[in-house]
């Protein structure tokens, strides 16, 4: 039956029918000649309430409008362990009916579903479920009218029409994969933490367990959830006790699942779930969302987080560019961990004044957080410390290496000590400079910046083309080191000529030289800027200026 079936299909084709109607018929054959699939007609007929067509030719109803509308076809019919080839349009119903692929276990009750519930078993897009619940003030809408078209009736045949149209936007998800995602996430979550990467010792890892920190001060544990969307997770890193909150990531459930995907999966979380607050620190997924879907997310309190305006190569890469612009409108609010970026936004995109008023500048603490490491505190100045330099960060193309390496051609005798993370899922910087250079001792990895041999370095380089605040600068202050950094993003708000070197060219190596050398020859002006500098993270780097700002927020930590 099956082959002939396909046979009817693949010769009307050839005849320059449209494909749909091939394979409507091809379903209408296989419902009709020894109803293959279990086709439930009374349960159909009580189904969404289907019209006088549905009640009386149920097997036509749903081969002509039914199962593009993702209606059951009955409830002996399971089609929840079907494997869906990717990019097939149809719900796994129609695919499993079409290749004789039927699961006596039923499928329960159809008020669940009419209501917008559903379980994992049901075919789902978060598009239909929405269109399900506003249908009944689209209906009243329409009826309010004096007058109105034939076609604006607000009878069952515009109803099919507009979900067949629905359906037909609407990439496929997975029923399996989405709602186990979906109902992975506590009912009682009610702030959402989209995260891009875990374990992984990043500047976004620690902007996350900092919130966390500040989050269970107004919520119970089993009120929080980290999301983690993007597949860049470290499992072999990763230690999720760590947490202390329930942490769901799609590569959980389908670690093969492409951008598309996961969008639509997220998608369906935000539809599912509808948490109270939503906050996306750097998750692109979150990010593109907000972008296509935000406007649909208005029982939720969006936030996103910024940090530079990057550019790479003269390509502007990140949030900022990407989808800031596109989403602010929906947005409750924005953090940033600068003021710069914050300006820089208004400049460039000319967001009004209302707009600008959602951005909140939230300082990262390095002092005094609370379940942090003990050892957190500000270091004294070492004057009797050696001649060499710490350089400490990502190591990554925007980090200007190449202007490291020019400072180390132009000290061959000075010692220049090199630590920091190659990202397995971001683009390999060029290291080969590094044969060259015998004065740099590149030391990979630190596990902590407490095992750093302190002892050695008498000034601190940060190279960078394009930066928010960095953490590795913050942290090279606390540990006492004068510091040497270009004049970019929000580093001038920590590093002027009373608190360090700043060197108004990001690729003047000579600059950089130049402050090593009197950093490292004058030991007094040394210890006033660290001083100085110490005394500006006291101000506005601590827990308790990081608090201030998020209570100050409206609406984030509103219950």
């Amino acid at each position: 039956m099956q082959r002939a079936a396909s046979l009817v299909a693949s010769a009307l084709r050839r005849l320059h029918y449209f494909s749909d109607w091939a394979f409507e018929t091809a379903i209408i054959w296989l419902l009709l000649v020894g109803n293959r699939g279990s086709f439930d007609a009374a349960a159909y007929r009580a189904y969404r309430r289907p019209g006088s067509l549905g009640r009386l030719l149920p097997r036509l109803h749903y081969a002509a409008v039914g199962c593009r509308a993702g209606l059951n076809p009955g409830t002996s019919f399971d089609a929840a362990g079907t494997e869906v080839p990717k990019g097939y349009r149809y719900p796994p119903h129609v695919f499993a009916m079409f290749h004789g692929v039927v699961n006596p276990a039923p499928i329960p009750d159809h008020e669940a579903d009419r209501e917008g519930g559903g379980t994992p078993e049901h075919w789902f897009t978060p598009e239909r479920q929405r269109f399900n619940r506003i249908w009944p003030v689209i209906e009243l809408d329409l009826k309010a009218l004096p007058e109105r078209p034939a076609q604006l009736i607000p009878d069952e045949h515009l109803h099919y029409q507009l979900a067949q149209n629905i359906f037909e936007v609407t990439p496929y998800l997975s029923p399996n994969v989405s709602a186990r995602v979906a109902a992975a996430v506590p009912r009682s979550a009610r702030h959402i933490l989209a995260v891009p990467w875990l374990g992984l010792s990043g500047g976004s890892e620690k902007i996350v367990l900092l919130l966390l920190e500040a989050l269970r001060r107004h919520y119970a544990t089993d009120e929080l959830c980290i999301v983690a969307p993007e597949d860049a997770i470290r499992y072999d890193t990763l230690d999720r006790a760590n947490y202390h909150v329930p942490i769901v990531a799609i590569n959980d459930f389908d670690p093969e699942c492409d951008s598309d995907g996961r969008i639509a999966i997220f998608d369906r979380l935000m539809t599912e779930c509808a948490p109270q607050t939503v906050h996306t620190v750097q998750s692109n997924t979150a990010w593109l969302a907000f972008v296509q879907r935000g406007a649909h997310y208005s029982g939720s309190r969006l936030f996103g987080h910024i940090y530079s305006d990057l550019l790479t190569n003269n390509m502007r890469l990140g949030a900022f560019w990407e989808y800031l612009p596109d989403c602010i409108e929906h947005l409750a609010g924005v953090f940033a961990d600068n003021a710069a970026v914050v300006r820089r936004a208004g400049e460039v995109f000319g967001f009004p004044p209302t707009l600008l008023d959602r951005f909140h500048v939230l300082r990262t603490p390095v002092l005094d957080v609370p379940g942090g490491d003990p050892r957190n505190r500000l270091y004294p100045f070492q004057p009797t410390a050696g001649p060499g330099s710490l350089w400490m960060s990502r190591v990554a193309r925007e980090k200007r290496l190449d202007v490291l390496a020019e400072i180390a051609r132009r000290v061959p005798n000075h010692p220049i000590a090199m630590y920091g993370t190659i990202l397995k899922f971001a683009p390999p910087p060029d290291l080969s400079w590094l044969d060259e250079a015998p004065n740099v001792d590149f030391r990979g990895r630190y596990e902590n910046i407490f095992g750093l041999p302190l002892h050695e370095f008498s000034s601190y380089i940060f190279t960078s083309g394009s930066e928010g605040m960095p953490i590795a600068l913050l942290e090279a202050a606390m540990l006492g080191l004068p510091l040497v950094a270009p004049a970019i993003g929000g580093i001038p708000e920590l590093v002027d000529d009373t608190t360090g070197w700043l060197i108004t060219d990001p690729s003047d190596a000579e600059g950089y030289v130049a402050a090593i050398r009197e950093a490292g020859a004058d030991r007094g002006m040394a210890a006033r800027r660290v001083a100085k500098v110490q005394q500006r993270l006291q101000d506005e780097y601590s827990w308790d200026a990081f608090l201030r700002t998020l209570n100050a927020t409206p609406s984030y930590l509103s219950r």
